[in-house]
């Protein structure tokens, strides 16, 4: 699995939350409710957007409190604002190695010296193990790693691939259960202020003979947070209301990030 296999939607008809993977087998945990932890939602979200390995601390705290007003103000604008919580594009704490035969061997007898200074910086640990086929046709050696502690899994895995026998390392893609309706909100900040886009999204099937399409229908809320308080600006629905001048500098909230879009990653939905 590599990086280049992760598609993310460039236009705005395809901010849908469609989910995919790109390699088969059980390499990848999922589906699974991340990001629903309100305790480390701010930290995940600055990671996000600094790119560091470590949540800066003024910036989470800035994002706790700014997340904490608009949704004890603005309930009557933002539909089930309450209930949003931030749900990061990578999986937290965890991160996806590639190894050599020789390496794998060893780990899967116990034996994981090739990792302990790193191991024991991060509180990291065996998560799982496996060599099943992919769709590329190749049949890669995994291992998955559990680390302790808020720290971006994309950082931590550049650690881990300076190690001789890991041949790719990498954080893990975010999975969530499909639901009817899903939601996510996204941050972005500038020289004064920060900037959040609140997005909800209904699900739409039909049923055929043989399958099902699923379909999203996508509501976003864009908020300004500045020294004065949170400040609403407005709402827009793609494919039914007119794009608002706002749009092309909040969407920039689902782009924000190092090497991962804030986009939340998701499975087929079928």
């Amino acid at each position: 699995m590599t990086r280049s296999a992760w598609k993310i939607a460039a236009t705005t008809a395809l901010f849908l939350p469609v989910f995919f993977l790109s390699s088969c087998g059980d390499d990848v945990a999922g589906p699974t409710e991340w990001g629903r932890e309100g305790s480390d939602e701010s930290d995940w979200m600055a990671l996000a957007l600094s790119g560091q390995i470590d949540a800066p601390e003024a910036m989470s705290a800035r994002i706790a409190n700014d997340l904490d007003e608009i949704r004890s103000s603005l309930q009557s604008m933002i539909p089930g604002v309450k209930e949003v919580r931030y749900a990061p594009p990578w999986q937290p704490n965890r991160v996806r190695l590639e190894v050599t035969e020789a390496l794998f061997d060893a780990i899967t007898q116990g034996d994981t010296s090739a990792f302990a200074e790193i191991n024991v910086e991060w509180n990291a640990s065996v998560y799982h193990t496996s060599h099943l086929w992919q769709f590329d046709g190749r049949r890669p050696y995994v291992v998955i790693l559990d680390f302790a502690g808020n720290y971006h899994p994309a950082r931590i895995a550049e650690r881990y691939s300076e190690i001789d026998s890991v041949l790719d390392a990498e954080a893990l893609p975010n999975v969530m259960r499909s639901a009817p309706v899903l939601r996510n909100v996204y941050a972005n900040s500038s020289e004064d202020s920060f900037e959040y886009l609140v997005r909800e999204s209904t699900r739409h099937e039909t049923a055929y003979t043989y399958s099902r399409i699923s379909r999203f229908e996508d509501r976003f809320d864009y908020v300004r947070c500045g020294d004065g308080g949170c400040e609403y600006v407005g709402s827009y629905t793609p494919g039914a209301t007119d794009e608002p001048n706002w749009w092309e500098k909040a969407r920039q909230s689902l782009e924000t990030g190092s090497d991962w879009s804030s986009l939340v990653l998701n499975r087929d939905a079928n």
